[in-house]
């Protein structure tokens, strides 16, 4: 059981400390190269995260080869950075490495995620930028831009997304579920689920749509027709070194349907973009799967009637 406290955020009932769900501004990145990225990416980006965020709101850090969650404080702040590099020498893709940095062990409002993959397996690393829902969207937008100048992204989607407990993942789900349904703004991502199948298209789109240069030739998409487009709602396509980033509007919305917030540049946006969602996404846990809503959600700015 879960008692609503907000917009994208519910607690347990029966322990009120435990957040199952949470809204964030986030950046969701599915990773190319990993090589690049276990040599200096996921680190630099570590360190841009942290000269960003409200690092005094962090609390807690782990890796895979750790066996216990540690205390975060800004004085521990190179030893974080330490405990997600490489050396030099030692430059490998470490397969499966993790590494989390949050402000609650529940649903995180605030934390940089980070997890390595050997591309050969079949599955992409991700990385995972959240801050506080209140934060400067122009913020995001920059780091967004900054990661397509710079950094290797098969693609990625920002903008206010929804947070969830990995230990109540199915409670969790059936929380978003209904959130989905009221705000459709709200994005919501299972990395290690759609890791699987971003390599055959995006996943899905929202305020900020990044789309790697190597995963936009191989789904034909065609970047000079996306920028002379004739957009009618604020939607820009920005062409970046190694991406093309599509922003919907000038700030991300919640899209709540409840106020009559319809997310019109978000819906443009994934009309154009729709043909080159995942095909078959893996089902999402709780409503999602049980009603097999998770197609239908992805679709949901272009076909708002299916997600009934």
């Amino acid at each position: 059981m879960t008692k609503p406290r907000g917009p994208g955020v519910d607690v347990l009932e029966d322990n009120p400390a435990a957040t199952v769900t949470r809204c964030a501004l986030g950046l969701t990145l599915y990773l190319d190269e990993p090589l690049v990225w276990a040599g200096e990416g996921a680190v630099a980006l570590l360190n841009r995260y942290l000269k960003l965020a409200p690092v005094e709101r962090l609390a807690w850090y782990t890796t895979s080869t750790l066996s216990e969650w540690r205390r975060f404080t800004p004085r521990v702040a190179e030893d974080v950075l330490r405990s997600l590099a490489v050396p030099w020498s030692e430059v490998r893709v470490r397969h499966l490495f993790t590494f989390r940095l949050v402000d609650d062990l529940g649903a995180p409002g605030l934390g940089f995620i980070y997890k390595e993959m050997e591309s050969s397996r079949g599955r992409k690393g991700f990385l995972q930028i959240l801050l506080p829902e209140e934060h400067d969207p122009a913020q995001l937008l920059q780091v967004a831009k900054e990661i397509g100048e710079r950094w290797p992204v098969l693609c990625g989607v920002g903008g206010y997304v929804g947070t969830w407990n990995e230990w109540v993942k199915s409670t969790a789900f059936w929380s978003l579920y209904r959130s989905s349904h009221r705000y459709l703004g709200l994005d919501i991502q299972d990395p290690d689920s759609m890791a699987w199948s971003v390599s055959e298209g995006l996943p899905g789109c929202n305020w900020l749509t990044l789309v790697g240069a190597r995963l936009a030739q191989t789904l034909e998409l065609d970047v000079p027709a996306l920028q002379s487009h004739p957009w009618r709602k604020g939607v820009q396509v920005h062409a970046l070194r190694g991406a093309t980033l599509i922003q919907a509007g000038e700030a991300p919305t919640l899209g709540d349907v409840n106020a009559l917030e319809y997310p019109s540049a978000y819906a443009e946006a994934a009309r154009v973009l729709e043909p080159y969602f995942v095909k078959a996404p893996t089902e999402y846990w709780g409503g999602f799967q049980e009603e097999q809503k998770t197609r239908p959600w992805l679709h949901r700015l272009a076909h708002v009637e299916e997600l009934g």
